[in-house]
């Protein structure tokens, strides 16, 4: 979240899965952000900045619990990832 100077918020984020948040898909918590759109980010080659940049509505350590989720269930994150 930014704030009025434009910083982002130490806000904590996770990914959650709930079907009342677009049909289950996995998000970032507290945002409509699908998981495996920051995903495709970072396999795309894009910063952590420039995901941040790119969705305001993103906590600080969003693309770092993505990174997490997608670790733990295999999901590989490297720029030749499929």
């Amino acid at each position: 979240m930014a704030t009025a100077s434009g910083e982002r918020a130490a806000v904590h984020s996770g990914v959650v899965e709930r079907d009342d948040i677009l049909g289950g898909m996995p998000c970032v918590s507290g945002t409509r952000v699908p998981a495996m759109t920051i995903v495709a980010e970072l396999r795309s080659g894009a910063s952590v900045a420039e995901i941040l940049d790119g969705y305001p509505s993103l906590p600080a350590d969003a693309v770092d619990a993505v990174s997490r989720w997608a670790q733990a269930r295999g999901i590989p994150l490297g720029p030749s990832a499929p």
